[in-house]
């Protein structure tokens, strides 16, 4: 979960029907982790954050069965 947001820079909008597209990478500055991503989307710049936080997995905050019931409905695989 963030703990500290470094910087984070707004450049414009995803509008409806655009593909974005998020980029990660992780480093360890101090023992703490450290988060900087960028948001694009058709090549255009959308978002740029930088921040710290503690990973937590995703069991401790969300129901992994219930996440994957959800992913079915949206891409059409659910049969009730």
């Amino acid at each position: 979960l963030p703990t500290n947001v470094r910087k984070c820079n707004f450049y414009r909008f995803a509008l409806p029907g655009d593909q974005v597209e998020l980029e990660v990478e992780v480093t360890e500055e101090g023992g703490m982790k450290v988060f900087k991503g960028l948001c694009t989307s058709g090549g255009k710049k959308l978002v740029k954050a930088e921040f710290e936080a503690d990973k937590v997995p995703v069991e401790d905050i969300e129901d992994v069965e219930d996440l994957r019931h959800h992913f079915q409905i949206l891409v059409r695989e659910f049969k009730p």
